[in-house]
């Protein structure tokens, strides 16, 4: 049944395979939401721990968010809108962020910057360390042959 948290703290909660309507002013430590649908909004939340791959974060709001040590493997942000969202020591391999909206979006932090079209970063800030893994993507989706010398 889906459901709606507002000021909640959740500690060690299976949420899997959930569907969570919106979440705001809450927090989530190590708690597992593999394949979690979110809907609408989350806003003011930090998740901290917590198993977050394949999860749904599909055309909704997100705000002023911090995914701290989580793992976001292959979460689909598709036509989000992204605002003040940090990814500090968070495992983001294969995260699509298609046709988003980012502003101040922090992923100098992150792991595993592998994802599908990097052109969808605009708005988001990486390190330089981090620059390569684009830069060697942005040339294998421009048909340039890119090998190890």
């Amino acid at each position: 049944m889906p459901f709606a948290a507002d000021s909640c703290v959740f500690a060690g909660c299976d949420l899997s395979v959930t569907d969570v309507i919106g979440v705001r002013n809450s927090l989530f430590v190590n708690c597992k939401l593999r394949g979690t649908r979110f809907g609408r909004y989350i806003r003011n939340v930090v998740f901290d721990g917590c198993q977050l791959a394949e999860c749904s974060f599909r055309m909704m709001a997100l705000e002023t968010v911090t995914f701290e040590a989580c793992q976001l493997v292959g979460s689909d942000f598709y036509e989000s809108s992204l605002t003040q969202i940090v990814f500090p020591g968070s495992s983001i391999e294969g995260v699509g962020f298609d046709r988003c909206a980012l502003t101040d979006v922090d992923l100098t932090g992150a792991s595993d910057l592998r994802i599908g079209d990097p052109r969808t970063l605009a708005g988001a800030a990486i390190c330089e360390t981090q620059a390569p893994l684009v830069a060697r993507r942005l040339a294998e989706l421009s048909g340039i042959d890119v090998r190890d010398c």
